[in-house]
């Protein structure tokens, strides 16, 4: 290691991590500085009896190499990885501490298993969200799919069973590329009583195409059930969302329990967020024509099971 290596390695020593991340404590990792993973920073240190120490990574992955490096020599009961980079970061390079990861989109894709990883997810199952889309909009009946089969047709099969176990017809929309996006859409007018979407690569994978999805959704009065707030807010009628706090607070109760009933975490299974949000906008939801029975299942919906609702105009 030469001079400046190891002038920068005990430079992070001191300054990243000065009393904390002892062994007994937990550790926690953020991939970056954003405003949901300081949510979920907040969830567990509302959670923990155990204590915690943050370190961020400012979406640098030399520092966060350097970081664990501090961490395996420290060896914490526990590490909390928050986000994709910390997360794999973590499973490279720490191998007898355990992991606990969150705020991974598709973490079976990232790989991240092994005898010290365990996780949340940051989404409720797709088929789970069918159930409740289907609970809070019971007369929906034809329901447009859009997805790239070369990348996510086991999941369309997936939805595909639970679709027919709800009563729903599932109407896809097969494309390759995202240019077949917005002309593809346009065979579900006339066919669909309402559009869900998916996290397909190809079909998330551009602003542009989003908007356009929703201004059909919106012009041809079709309800949209999106992907996140933000889509909402920008004129879907509705979405199923991670609730950033709730998930910190489980991932900490996951930490606290391996650190005290000795538990192996390759043995835990990866858990779904035990508290989603619902996001609903009120102009789309007057323009598209949504039954007032409709909007009253939502909110009886979201006041039963605890969920609180997000209201956009």
């Amino acid at each position: 290691m030469n001079r400046i290596s190891i002038i920068s390695f005990l430079f992070l020593l001191l300054v990243l991590a000065p009393t904390s991340a002892n062994a007994g404590g937990i550790a926690v990792v953020k991939s970056d500085s954003l405003k949901s993973y300081n949510k979920v920073l907040t969830g567990i240190s509302l959670e923990s009896r155990i204590a915690i120490e943050e370190f961020d990574m400012k979406g640098d992955r030399e520092r966060g190499q350097k970081i664990f490096e501090i961490l395996n020599s420290k060896k914490p009961s526990a590490i909390i990885t928050i986000g994709p980079e910390a997360s794999l970061l973590a499973k490279k390079l720490v191998k007898d501490i355990p992991v606990i990861f969150c705020m991974v989109p598709d973490h079976s894709k990232y790989g991240l298993s092994g005898n010290n990883i365990t996780g949340v997810s940051v989404l409720l199952p797709l088929r789970t969200q069918l159930t409740i889309l289907k609970s809070i909009a019971p007369n929906i009946r034809n329901v447009g799919i859009i997805y790239n089969p070369k990348l996510s047709k086991n999941i369309f099969n997936d939805l595909n069973k639970k679709a027919v176990e709800l009563g729903i017809v599932l109407v896809p929309v097969l494309v390759d590329e995202v240019e077949d996006v917005v002309s593809g859409i346009q065979a579900l007018q006339g066919k669909v009583d309402a559009i869900f979407l998916f996290p397909d690569p190809t079909v998330v994978s551009s602003v542009d195409v989003i908007k356009e999805i929703i201004k059909f959704a919106f012009e041809k009065k079709i309800s949209l059930f999106g992907i996140g707030e933000e889509m909402v807010k920008e004129g879907a009628l509705i979405s199923i969302n991670p609730e950033y706090t709730s998930i910190g607070q489980q991932v900490a109760r996951i930490a606290q329990d391996i650190i005290k009933q000795n538990l192996k975490p390759g043995l835990i299974p990866v858990a779904d967020p035990e508290s989603v949000s619902i996001a609903l906008n009120i102009t789309t939801a007057k323009r598209i024509g949504v039954e007032c029975n409709m909007a009253l299942e939502i909110f009886t919906f979201s006041a039963y099971n605890e969920y609180p609702i997000k209201v956009f105009k």
